[in-house]
């Protein structure tokens, strides 16, 4: 039995999406493995992955949150917005804390033409992104 183009799309996205869980507990893992020594009153990371409807399309937002000293945490963020004849990336890392949100550092936006191209570029582009926060976290916590 075949399966239908509609199937092969849902399959396609769905692994998507589960490849991008699986990246974030990677890294959850690593920041354990990490940072747990360095702060006594460490707070398990958190991630998740939403993805939903919005007016003109669809979103799918990938979080992850790591608590460094008291009530300041990071996260890592990344935006994945279907618009017109593309998709836009955003991608950041934010320090959250008393005062608000202020973004550490901001990846330029990425626009790609198809979902194909957020299948083969985000996984890498989060990579990338986990490193930099990790570079922020270390000094946060080496103070």
């Amino acid at each position: 039995m075949t399966k239908s183009a509609n199937e092969r799309v849902a399959i396609e996205v769905l692994t998507f999406l589960a490849q991008m869980y699986d990246e974030a507990a990677d890294f959850k893992r690593f920041l354990r493995t990490k940072f747990a020594m360095a702060n006594e009153a460490w707070q398990e990371p958190t991630s998740y992955i939403f993805c939903r409807k919005i007016a003109d399309g669809v979103n799918v937002h990938i979080w992850i949150e790591a608590f460094l000293k008291g009530e300041d945490s990071l996260t890592w963020e990344v935006d994945i917005n279907s618009q017109g004849e593309g998709w836009l990336i955003d991608a950041r890392v934010c320090k959250v804390g008393e005062s608000g949100t202020e973004t550490i550092v901001q990846f330029p936006d990425l626009t790609v033409p198809d979902f194909a191209t957020v299948q083969r570029e985000v996984p890498a582009l989060l990579r990338r992104l986990c490193q930099a926060g990790v570079k922020v976290m270390t000094e946060e916590l080496s103070y």
